[in-house]
């Protein structure tokens, strides 16, 4: 019997989870420019938005389509920060993708703690625009 690396739990994880009802059909995993993959993660399930910091070098990138929510000027998001059962706040990150023809029609972000290696998907939201998938590169 093998057992299951880290990443193919995070992965598993948010196949499972199915947001949306919709399947899960690719999952690109975040890594930072400097090559580190663990990071801390602030998100608003409310608006849709997630944003990585990482441990390393503390780039921090908004996932997703999240930059465009942060930048209006009217926008009064405020991120709750990630936390783990067991008080943990690095994971690794790995978006999920639900695509239905052209389109990414919902998105899933989950996070493998550091500290006690449970995974889950943390946030999730419907993208409801087209065209969508320049999603993909944006983890």
């Amino acid at each position: 019997m093998t057992s299951r690396t880290g990443r193919e739990q995070l992965h598993d994880s948010i196949r499972d989870y199915e947001a949306g009802d919709f399947a899960v059909s690719r999952i690109i995993d975040c890594v930072c420019t400097c090559g580190n993959e663990v990071f801390a993660l602030g998100y608003d399930d409310e608006q849709g938005v997630a944003v990585r910091l990482c441990s390393n070098c503390d780039t921090e990138v908004a996932l997703l389509d999240s930059a465009d929510l942060l930048d209006r000027a009217d926008s009064d998001i405020e991120l709750d920060a990630a936390e783990c059962t067991c008080d943990g706040t690095d994971f690794t990150v790995a978006v999920g993708f639900a695509i239905e023809g052209e389109d990414v029609r919902w998105v899933s972000v989950g996070l493998r703690c550091e500290d006690c290696a449970i995974a889950g998907v943390y946030t999730d939201w419907a993208i409801d625009y087209s065209p969508s998938m320049q999603l993909l590169e944006r983890v």
